[in-house]
């Protein structure tokens, strides 16, 4: 499996079988969204631009922005209802693909329900987000999934229009001294770490 980030909450995501692209973004974020073949797309808002920018991606693929369970690819998603407040219609995704599990938040900006962590818990990937969650809740969730690797997203980037926080801070919570960004991650079952939880930051490709 190979993971690279586009900037935002998009990552691609490669497979032996497909090309999985998450939450494109659109191009009045300050940055443009780079024009890439899908075989399928999450959405985890469909009202928002920022997460929406489907059209932008080539390929026949399979949009997936509404809760139910999808196997598609040899590829099996739960895409859950975010379910609280202002995000009632947002979604968050369990993803198992390779023997590896990936829980991917979106924009979530509130604490996981029980029901929620019953999927999410024990994802072996976590993509989560900077900028709309609280350092208590940020913190609060690592600990409830207990992922073997957390890679932050959705935080402060270079010529961006909107008020993100800086990754350095989350770096800080979480007892990294320095940050060390790659360009992407390649990953097989064996290679996930099996005693600490590992932070990774990626370079994002744009």
């Amino acid at each position: 499996m190979h993971i690279s980030w586009l900037g935002f909450s998009c990552f691609k995501i490669q497979t032996k079988e497909s090309i999985i692209i998450t939450d494109p973004y659109n191009d009045n974020s300050g940055w443009k969204m780079p024009k890439l073949k899908a075989d399928i797309v999450l959405v985890s808002d469909r009202k928002n631009e920022l997460v929406n920018n489907v059209e932008r991606l080539s390929g026949e693929h399979l949009l997936i922005n509404q809760a139910g369970e999808y196997e598609i690819k040899q590829n099996l998603f739960y895409a859950i209802p975010a379910g609280e407040a202002d995000q009632n219609k947002n979604l968050i995704f369990h993803l198992s693909s390779e023997g590896m599990t990936i829980g991917f938040l979106g924009l979530l900006n509130h604490s996981l329900s029980n029901e929620q962590l019953e999927t999410m818990e024990g994802a072996d990937i976590l993509f989560l987000p900077v900028s709309s969650l609280t350092s208590e809740r940020r913190t609060k969730i690592i600990s409830q999934i207990e992922p073997r690797i957390v890679i932050p997203m959705y935080y402060k980037l270079p010529k961006i229009k909107m008020k993100l926080e800086a990754v350095e801070t989350f770096a800080k919570e979480m007892g990294q001294k320095k940050i060390e960004y790659l360009d992407k991650i390649v990953l097989k079952q064996k290679d996930l770490p099996q005693e600490e939880t590992r932070i990774i930051f990626l370079k994002a490709l744009n």
